[in-house]
């Protein structure tokens, strides 16, 4: 369907559950907005809406260890979401899927969320694009459960390739097991430092 806003057409396709909104192949994200009663008017039931389009606002975020997303926020019928802009946009042009299907972002940018560049895809799909397109975004001390910095990795590689023990340079390190210190010493951990 095509629309116009502010005297601009755009094509879109309205969302199938929340279907007062619409997205552009671009990835504007478009509402009918609600007619608000006058003060001191009781209104029933739930907002009418407007007959033309407005574009709504688009917000990013950055849950840590993970790329930016962007986000907005949607009501009808009472209900409102915040909807990641990536998704909503497959699912007003390719239909819902379930939760266990992931949005994929073919370019690597996961705030271009033109529909070209997105698809449905698995989790082992997406994991993939993102090795391919930045390397893994979590290695390291981006990895939320990482307990040793990049530097410590390279003092106990120092320390263990000149001859001291294991167990003398754990006690350094008691914040993790002499299991993780061996590890990270013995390059079986955190293979990216060279």
């Amino acid at each position: 369907m095509i629309i116009e806003v502010n005297a601009e057409k755009f094509e879109v396709s309205q969302h199938p559950v929340f279907s007062f909104y619409a997205t552009s192949k671009d990835g504007k994200v478009f509402s009918l907005p609600a007619i608000k009663n006058r003060v001191g008017i009781k209104r029933a039931g739930y907002y009418q809406r407007e007959s033309y389009w407005v574009e709504i606002s688009q917000f990013i975020v950055q849950p840590k260890h993970t790329p930016p997303y962007r986000k907005c926020r949607v009501t009808q019928e009472g209900m409102t979401k915040l909807v990641y802009v990536h998704r909503f946009m497959l699912q007003c042009w390719r239909g819902i899927e379930p939760r266990s299907i992931v949005v994929r972002h073919l370019d690597g940018d996961s705030l271009n969320n033109t529909l070209g560049n997105l698809k449905y895809g698995t989790v082992k799909e997406n994991v993939e694009d993102a090795f391919r397109h930045t390397g893994n975004y979590a290695e390291g001390a981006k990895n939320g459960r990482a307990k040793l910095t990049e530097s410590d990795v390279i003092a106990i590689r120092k320390r263990y390739e000149s001859g001291e023990r294991v167990q003398q340079i754990w006690q350094e390190y008691t914040h993790v097991s002499n299991v993780s210190v061996a590890n990270a010493a013995k390059r079986k951990t955190w293979p990216h430092i060279k």
